[in-house]
Order: C-alpha cells, then structure tokens, then sequence
C-alpha cells in the first residue's frame, strides 16, 4: 500500500483549521450559552429556593399569629369565666347576706313580740297576784298576830350592813332620840315592852320607842329614824315579788 503523504498532510491541516473553526465559532458560543442556561437555572433555583423561605416563613408567622390569637382568645374565655364566677359568688353571697339579715330581723320582731307578750302576761299575772293578795291581807289585817310583823321588823334590822348599824345607832344614842313604830292597827299596851326590848338591842341600846298608827301600812310595819324609814310588810314583798315576776318575764 502507497501512501500519499501529501495528501495526508493536506487533510491533516484541513483537519486542525475544521477543529479550529468548530473551536471557535461553535463549541465556545455553545459553552457560553450552556453557562448561561445554568446561571439561569441556578438564579431561578436560588429564587425559588428563596419564594419558598419566604412562604415558609410567612406560613410559620401565619401559625404563630394564629396560636397568638387562640391563646388570647382562650385568656378571653377564661377571664370572662372567671368573672362570670365572681359576679354570680358576689350574688349569691349579697343574696345570702340578704336573706341571713331579713332571718334576723324576723327573728328579732318575733322575739320582742314573744318578750312583749311574756312581759304584758307576766305583769297582768303579777297585778292579780298582788291585788288578791292585798285583798286578803285588808280581810285579814286585824287577825295578824303583832309577833310576825316584830320578827320581820327586827330580822330586818339585823341583816343591815355593820356601817348602817352603827350609823343608826350613833343616832339612837342622841339625847332624846326616837325612833317610832307605825303600824296599821295600834299594838296593844301589853305588846309595847316586848317590842322596845326586842328592838332597842339591835339599834344600839340607846334612845327610846314611840307608837303610832297608819292606816295604809296594811300587813306591815314601819320603823321611821331620825334619817332613815325601815319597813316591813307583807304587801312590801307582795310589791317585790310582782315586780320580780314581771322583770323575769321580761327577761
């Protein structure tokens, strides 16, 4: 086999201009436009990359500021609840202490009416025990034996304070002093010595007794000092009683 080296030479240079021109003319605009499309690309990537940060940025604020408004709304709920339960304590407490008050004030009018009632009672029953009783005391009045009134008037006398005493006897012992008996029916003269000796002891020893009548000392006795009235009577305990019985019933 011959070969032709011119010939070789030949398409060996057309060879490298081809290549040459393919070079410069195709595979470089081809390159830039590849380089291109991938920056094209690459900023198109990155801005999407970028839109979907944003949107899942904006997504996220979206879900905060919902969670936000769901717990401010759940505060809401729960204040307004809260205040709704104090409101309706608050009223039923006002309620209770309204009613609690008219309880009171009812009972209050029902026991001073019950006391009232007790009182009113307890004097009307206190009057007619008196008033039967005096009525017995002016039908027996000249039957009562002069010793029971004496033994009342010198008991009387002996329960009085050691002060009261002695103040009643620095009296009795003034010359020319007195000290006179009333009664309502006048002591027979035999009854008279028994009473200033019964009596004189205990005022002291001194001065002397006296005797009058009043009427209106019906079972009773008096014994009128210097300063001072000492009595003794039925109708006096008749008196002390009833108002006992009336201030009881009133308590």
């Amino acid at each position: 086999m011959k070969i032709d080296w011119w010939t070789l030479g030949l398409q060996a240079a057309n060879f490298a201009v081809l290549v040459w021109l393919l070079r410069h003319f195709l595979y470089a605009p081809v390159r830039r436009v590849i380089a291109e499309r991938r920056a094209e690309a690459e900023a198109l990537q990155a801005e999407a990359a970028h839109a979907k940060a944003e949107a899942a940025a904006e997504t996220q604020r979206l879900r905060d500021a919902q969670e936000a408004l769901a717990a401010e709304r759940q505060q809401v709920l729960d204040r307004a609840a809260a205040e709704a339960a104090e409101a309706a304590r608050a009223t039923a407490e006002a309620a209770r202490a309204a009613a609690a008050q008219q309880l009171a004030k009812a009972q209050a009018a029902i026991a001073a009416e019950r006391q009232g009632a007790l009182a009113s009672a307890g004097r009307d029953l206190a009057a007619l025990a008196a008033g039967i009783a005096g009525r017995i005391l002016e039908a027996t009045a000249g039957k009562v034996a002069p010793g029971l009134f004496l033994d009342g008037l010198a008991d009387t006398l002996a329960a009085l304070p050691e002060q009261e005493r002695l103040r009643l006897a620095a009296d009795m012992a003034r010359p020319g002093a007195v000290a006179t008996v009333v009664t309502a029916r006048p002591l027979a003269p035999e009854d008279r010595p028994v009473w200033s000796a019964r009596l004189l002891p205990l005022l002291g020893g001194g001065g002397s007794l006296s005797f009058a009548e009043d009427s209106q000392l019906i079972g009773g006795v008096e014994l009128r000092l210097a300063h001072s009235v000492l009595n003794f009577g039925w109708a006096d305990r008749i008196a002390e009683a009833a108002e006992a019985m009336a201030q009881n019933d009133g308590d």
